[in-house]
């Protein structure tokens, strides 16, 4: 650098005034340009850091809303493989029926219902139709056997605590029985002779029948009396019917709701039916039917048997929608409720449940129908049961459902794809940990329904509380902050964590059930009625459905025929119309009244009675060669 200072003064030692003059200004000119080239420069670096600076908060803000959309896609496929389980899929909650929506390719590796030596998809499908297996490798055989004891072990762990067991042997220890003997003594005469045979023994069949039913017209005739002494004219009374100048009878009645709320079928298809079997009954007329004596009639005992429901001390709750139509001053497609009362599932004495239409899912109702309760009441976690309690001042004590917690981990597991996972994967997933947990807590449970509330308490205490603990233990352990927890297992914990006091309720009393589920298989019969005839049409006409749904519902729940005894309801509740609504004698019109049981096996008697006289004495083991009449082999007999 100083050799170049050095050779630049050399060659300005020779320069005059104006050559100086002009070099200095030259100098002056280039340092300006060079101060504006470093101002441009550095405005430019400035603009350069800004928009450097906006594009890293772009990026920021397009990765946050990247991952949001991640979520939004996560939860929306969720809720789609929900979807499609819910509207194609079982909807048992068992760990062996959660993957049924997530495809048909997949291999469920904890499936209950697979042949342990039978892997899903392997073998190739041949053109005879059979399967050939292919070879197996030794960690192939390794895996199977692995999810052989995985299944094995679930089985264990969960049993079916939550499912009713149904026998697979028809039952027909219920029906009247007659004996037919089937035997005729002229022919056998002439095969063996007339003292060349004789009866050792009977072969025994029971044979399953149902008579085919002819609707008719019965036309009821009374007398006219004249008074021969005084001449007046006198009519006797007509037998009592529900409507004057109307053809309908309590056993038509009863038959059309009947098939309407218990076989769910609509009135537009029984019209269809009546007309096939030769009378025209239109639907405006049974709907007129319906409602009006529901609400005259079978008012009478639905308002009773609410007053009972209300008197005990433990009960259960839950609520369902319904569409009514003609609301005053509401949207026809605003959704109405339809509020599902019973009695404690673990309670003693008949069992009660009752359905009651609402306008809307508020608490109103809760505190008008359970004024006069006090005790336990188990439900959801809906706001308005919590509400309930907060104004009942300690009357009511809520109390939880487990199933619904169970419920949500029982999504959470669906939500995941585990068809590529491997048995060590399965177990390691926290959703499918604490439904084990949960499992073991249903069957423990399971094992005390048969014990007296004491015991069931003492054994409660003992085998389930460390069982409840385990599992709450389990599911604070889990960091809801860690971004492997799904948000549906997120939902699940939280639920169960905010819960926790209402669920471990049933800890504490040996009368309170461990979930709701005894309400909410009270609802399938009108939920299934719901799908088929789809609404209602005005208010009268969903409260006089709540009322023969809870009729049907109790007497099934007592083991009361349906039909029987909606027809006992309309032949005896006139008479009790005027009676106050505290009377014992309404007590009458329940279906596990004596009353009321025989009168259902009067009216079995008299169908078995009514018919054909196919029945035979049994004859003796040594008939008469005496000659007989031919209709003396042929005496009825109902047995």
């Amino acid at each position: 650098m100083e050799a170049v200072i050095q050779a630049f003064i050399n060659s300005i030692l020779g320069f005059n005034k104006e050559q100086l003059f002009g070099l200095c200004v030259q100098l002056k000119r280039d340092d300006y340009a060079k101060e504006v080239c470093i101002k441009e420069y550095r405005a430019s670096d400035n603009a350069m850091a800004r928009d450097y600076q906006h594009a890293l908060q772009k990026i920021k803000d397009l990765e946050k809303e990247i991952l949001d959309l991640k979520k939004a896609l996560e939860r929306t496929s969720s809720q789609k493989d929900l979807l499609n389980r819910y509207r194609f899929g079982s909807h048992n909650e068992k760990i062996r029926a959660l993957h049924a929506s997530s495809g048909e390719d997949i291999q469920d590796p904890i499936s209950e219902d697979q042949v342990p030596d039978e892997t899903p998809g392997k073998g190739k499908k041949g053109k005879t139709g059979s399967f050939k297996k292919q070879d197996e490798t030794d960690a192939q055989k390794e895996d199977r056997a692995a999810r052989a004891a995985a299944r094995k072990e679930i089985r264990a762990a969960l049993g079916d605590a939550r499912t009713k067991k149904t026998g697979t042997k028809l039952d027909l220890s219920r029906l009247p029985h007659k004996d037919t003997y089937d035997i005729d003594p002229d022919q056998l005469d002439r095969k063996y002779g007339t003292d060349g045979w004789e009866i050792v023994g009977w072969h025994t069949k029971e044979l399953l029948r149902r008579p085919l039913v002819t609707d008719y017209v019965e036309n009821y005739h009374t007398p006219v009396i004249r008074n021969t002494k005084t001449g007046e004219l006198e009519a006797l009374p007509m037998p009592c019917v529900l409507l004057k100048r109307s053809p309908i009878t309590p056993e038509m009645l009863a038959s059309i709701m009947y098939e309407k709320y218990f076989k769910s079928v609509p009135l537009y298809r029984q019209s269809a039916d009546f007309d096939n079997h030769g009378m025209s009954v239109p639907r405006q007329d049974m709907s007129n039917w319906i409602v009006r004596f529901a609400l005259n009639y079978l008012g009478i005992p639905y308002d009773y048997m609410q007053r009972l429901q209300c008197e005990r001390k433990y009960g259960q709750c839950d609520e369902t929608p319904l569409q009514v139509l003609h609301e005053e001053d509401r949207d026809p497609r605003t959704k109405s409720y339809v509020w599902v009362h019973t009695t404690g599932e673990l309670d003693d004495g008949p069992v009660i449940v009752t359905f009651v239409y609402e306008p809307t899912r508020g608490t109103d109702h809760l505190r008008i129908y359970y004024a006069g309760f006090s005790g336990h009441l188990s439900s959801d976690a809906y706001i308005s049961y919590e509400i309930l309690s907060e104004e009942s001042a300690g009357r009511i004590i809520l109390c939880g459902c487990l199933m619904h917690a169970r419920r949500r981990f029982a999504e959470a597991l669906e939500t995941i794809r585990i068809n590529k996972l491997t048995k060590e994967q399965i177990e390691a997933l926290p959703e499918y940990q604490a439904l084990i947990l949960l499992g073991r807590i249903y069957k423990a449970e399971d094992c005390l329904k048969s014990c007296a509330p004491e015991e069931r308490l003492e054994r409660r205490i003992k085998e389930v509380k460390p069982l409840m603990d385990q599992f709450y233990s389990f599911i604070s352990s889990i960091d809801m902050a860690d971004p492997l927890v799904s948000d549906k297992m997120k939902d699940a914990i939280s639920y169960s964590l905010t819960h926790k006091e209402t669920l471990c309720r049933f800890l504490e009393d040996g009368r309170v059930p461990c979930d709701n589920g005894f309400v909410e298989n009270a609802i399938r019969l009108y939920a299934q009625g719901r799908r088929n005839w789809l609404f209602s049409n005005t208010p009268d006409g969903a409260r006089a459905s709540t009322i023969i749904y809870s009729m049907i519902e109790t007497a099934r729940r007592n083991d009361a025929n349906p039909l029987l005894y909606l027809k006992y309801l309309l032949e005896e509740t006139p008479a009790y119309l005027d009676l106050p609504a505290n009377s014992k004698l309404l007590e009458e019109l329940m279906p596990w009244s004596s009353k009321y049981r025989k009168y259902e096996e009067g009216e079995l008697r008299k169908a078995l009675e009514a018919l054909p006289a196919e029945s035979q004495e049994k004859p003796y083991y040594r008939p008469s060669r005496a000659k007989k009449a031919p209709n003396e082999h042929t005496l009825p007999s109902v047995g």
